[in-house]
């Protein structure tokens, strides 16, 4: 488990730049505070293929001011998310696990390949094991899976070195968000049920929970108004539920801005779950979706 007793968060967006400061204490985050700011457009375009940061200077001087007038000064070591649509995020079943990590690292890769568009000997592959078969239930071993081209990470941490900071975790947008909001989740969602957590501020970033862990991830680019959200988040329960019950699932967290709530209305009248956006609770346990980059 990650013990830190004061943490600092940066987010590096499409459209936003935002800092978090944090306190810990009893194994949950408290946030302390948060500021966002507007960023030029094109400054940043997040691709999984292309240098994301048009103008590095530029960013880094807009950086660098954004910290200043910050409330709460900036720590050397950060949390640093990346935009999700930078990287590639997949859930890999295994029946069982290589006992050489270099072994499993070529059979994820293989795996990856699938979803990839580019050289793999260029990417930085990660990953997280979710769930390991018992006696009892059998099954397989399900991994979390990350890959980004390492021109691509080297960009974001270059600049962010430029500045004075290390990134000591570095993670996806949506992964850093949802860990804020564990705690309030875990209150609402009885513990034999699932949910859903849908990210919905700078792309379209779906998450499915099932007894308490990760089961499906889709990030897309989000665009096209409620209508097209509501639309690819029907598509991505109708992909889910091939060989699944949705029965099971009773809630839909929605983190967004304020087309949010017409969203949340939309779901619990069509799809009949217990929707809510997520705004001011961002209180969270220190478990949770974890560091699959750095």
């Amino acid at each position: 488990m990650l013990r830190i007793f004061n943490a600092q968060g940066l987010n590096i967006g499409l459209r936003y730049l935002a800092s978090v400061g944090l306190s810990t204490g009893n194994g949950r985050y408290l946030v302390k505070d948060c500021k966002v700011l507007r960023l030029p457009d094109s400054l940043v375009k997040p691709s999984p293929i292309d240098l994301n940061i048009k103008d590095s200077g530029r960013l880094k001087e807009i950086i660098k001011q954004f910290l200043l007038n910050s409330k709460t000064r900036m720590k050397k070591k950060i949390f640093l998310s990346l935009p999700d649509l930078s990287v590639k995020v997949s859930i890999v079943d295994l029946e069982k696990l290589p006992s050489k990590k270099k072994d499993l690292e070529k059979i994820l890769a293989w795996k990856m390949e699938k979803v990839s568009l580019f050289p793999l000997q260029d990417v930085k592959l990660s990953y997280q094991v979710l769930h390991k078969p018992t006696k009892r239930d059998g099954g397989s071993y399900r991994l979390l899976v990350s890959m980004i081209k390492r021109d691509i990470l080297n960009q974001y941490e270059d600049l962010i070195s430029t500045l004075g900071l290390s990134p000591v975790i570095v993670d996806i947008s949506s992964f850093h968000i949802f860990n804020l909001y564990n705690d309030h989740i875990s209150k609402k969602v009885p513990h034999d049920k699932g949910f859903i957590f849908l990210n919905i501020f700078e792309n379209f970033t779906l998450m499915i929970f099932k007894d308490g862990l990760l089961d499906y991830i889709r990030i897309k680019a989000s665009g096209g108004g409620i209508t097209k959200t509501f639309d690819d988040l029907t598509t991505s329960l109708n992909i889910y539920s091939e060989g699944r019950d949705l029965s099971a699932l009773t809630n839909l967290f929605v983190f967004g801005d304020n087309p949010s709530e017409e969203l949340v209305k939309l779901a619990e009248k069509e799809l009949g779950l217990i929707a809510e956006s997520l705004g001011t609770k961002m209180v969270s346990s220190v478990e949770g979706i974890t560091s699959i980059i750095d």
